[in-house]
């Protein structure tokens, strides 16, 4: 039997993974269950073109991440700071081109998620049928479900290569 071996580590170890270019969820939502000391890790590291990927709301750790220069695209259906009103630091450098949004609902975000735990191509969502956001996201495509006949948007597979949550608590084993 081998031995079990801690699964603790600082910060900076714990994100030495994290590459430009990256696609990262974050969890919780809004201000709540924020991993925010590895948020700002991330900002001081100097990672830079990052994908973003929150479900169901993102605030102030991906807004931190914008105004640090780290973030190229958020996929978030929403990015603000509850009733502070959007998140600054996004609203400004989405108005300069310097970040991409990829318009969504949080069921296309789920649909993509769960595509990628599954190793299928794509997900499917009725979310958004005979609404402009296929138009607003190319990366939708309005299909037909073979067995109904009903309009869905299917959604591309959303794959993280590195997913940040919080925990109250964890042991060594990573429990």
């Amino acid at each position: 039997m081998s031995e079990r071996t801690s699964k603790q580590a600082e910060a900076r170890e714990a994100l030495a993974c994290l590459r430009d270019g990256a696609v990262m969820a974050i969890g919780g939502s809004l201000f709540h269950n924020k991993p925010m000391s590895l948020v700002r890790e991330i900002a001081r590291s100097g990672v830079r073109g990052l994908t973003v990927v929150a479900v169901t709301q993102a605030s102030i750790d991906v807004d931190l991440l914008v105004a640090a220069g780290c973030v190229a695209e958020v996929r978030v259906p929403y990015l603000g700071l509850e009733h502070h009103g959007l998140a600054i630091n996004f609203r400004r450098q989405v108005a300069e081109g310097k970040v991409k949004v990829w318009d969504c609902d949080e069921t296309q975000v789920i649909a993509g998620m769960e595509a990628a735990a599954k190793n299928l191509p794509s997900g499917v969502t009725k979310t958004g049928v005979g609404t402009d956001l296929p138009r607003s996201n190319s990366a939708f495509k309005e299909i037909v479900d073979p067995f109904t006949g009903e309009s869905m948007i299917a959604v591309p597979a959303i794959c993280p290569d590195v997913a940040l949550i919080h925990a109250t608590y964890g042991d060594q084993w990573g429990n």
